[in-house]
């Protein structure tokens, strides 16, 4: 059974000190920005930055340039449930995908 598609963008970008990257997005897309060299405005790397959502990404590199990936996709728009290395909707299913994990048992 296939899921919602995110459309999930993951971009690598390096701008040089001083310019401005302005990249253009869906209304419906959150993203992340992990800045792995340089700075951005008043950020350094290692760090990161979210947005929610908008349709404009604004970037401007700091005195020695930023290198940053820059992740996003559609939001969901539905409850997350989180546990450790699992992710479902709600706690109950968590709870199932630990039980069927220990059993060694994979379901659909």
């Amino acid at each position: 059974m296939a899921g919602p598609t995110t459309e999930p963008a993951l971009i690598d970008v390096s701008i040089t000190a001083g310019k401005t990257l302005e990249l253009n997005l869906p209304h419906d897309h959150q993203l992340m920005v992990y800045l792995y060299d340089g700075e951005v405005e008043d950020k350094k790397a290692p760090g990161a930055l979210f947005y929610s959502l908008g349709n404009v990404l604004s970037l401007t590199a700091g005195e020695s340039g930023v290198g940053a990936l820059v992740l996003g996709g559609k939001a969901l728009k539905e409850p997350i449930a989180q546990h450790g290395p699992f992710v479902m909707n709600t706690f109950e299913e968590i709870e199932q995908a630990i039980s069927d994990y220990q059993a060694g048992v994979l379901t659909d």
